[in-house]
C-alpha cells in the first residue's frame, strides 16, 4: 500500500485515517486506545487547524502488524 502524505505536519487527520483504513478504522481506534495523539491547533505549522491527529508511525505500525501481516481486511475489522 502507498500511504498518502499526512495533511498535517504532525500526522494524519481524522479524514485521512478513515480514507486509509476504510471500515477498518474501528479496529485501529481499539488498537490505538490509550496511545498518544496529537492536537493540531493551526499556526505556526498548519493553517487551518486540523484537530486530532494520528501519528504516521502508529498508523503504519497498525497497517504492518494487523493489516498486512495478518491478512486483515477492512470489512472484518472489529
Amino acid at each position: 500500500m502507498t500511504f498518502p502524505e499526512p495533511a498535517c505536519a504532525l500526522g494524519f487527520t481524522e479524514q485521512q485515517l478513515e480514507t486509509i483504513l476504510a471500515s477498518g478504522v474501528t479496529g485501529y481506534r481499539r488498537w490505538a486506545a490509550g496511545k498518544t495523539r496529537g492536537l493540531c491547533v493551526g499556526a505556526p505549522s498548519c493553517d487551518p487547524a486540523h484537530g486530532v491527529i494520528h501519528y504516521e508511525d502508529d498508523v503504519r505500525r497498525f497497517w504492518r502488524q494487523y493489516v498486512h501481516a495478518r491478512g486483515f481486511e477492512p470489512t472484518n475489522a472489529g
